[in-house]
């Protein structure tokens, strides 16, 4: 979710493919992962919400980057044990 020209390892952005989603998206942020949170929470909710899809957000207090491999620190690897919980019910709930 960056706001780049689109490159070969990155060729379509985020906020151009949002229209042609079509199935519920479940968003995961550490709001250590700056500046990314701060750059793109709200517009990412917004385009959803803009966008009429399914979505849940959640914001992981003290998490960072990638913080659902859950090899970093405590704080971090709770945060990854909540976001795996989190999307285990996200996808039963869509899937079944």
């Amino acid at each position: 979710m960056i706001d780049e020209v689109p490159q070969a390892n990155r060729p379509v952005l985020v906020w151009d493919v949002l229209p042609r989603v079509g199935c519920p998206v479940c968003v995961l942020f550490g709001d250590q992962d700056r500046p990314t949170v701060e750059r793109y929470r709200d517009r990412l909710r917004n385009a959803l919400a803009e966008h009429g899809k399914d979505y849940e957000l959640h914001l992981y207090s003290g998490a960072g980057h990638d913080f659902t491999k859950g090899d970093g620190p405590p704080n971090d690897q709770a945060a990854a044990r909540s976001g795996w919980a989190v999307s285990r019910v996200f996808l039963e709930r869509w899937l079944s």
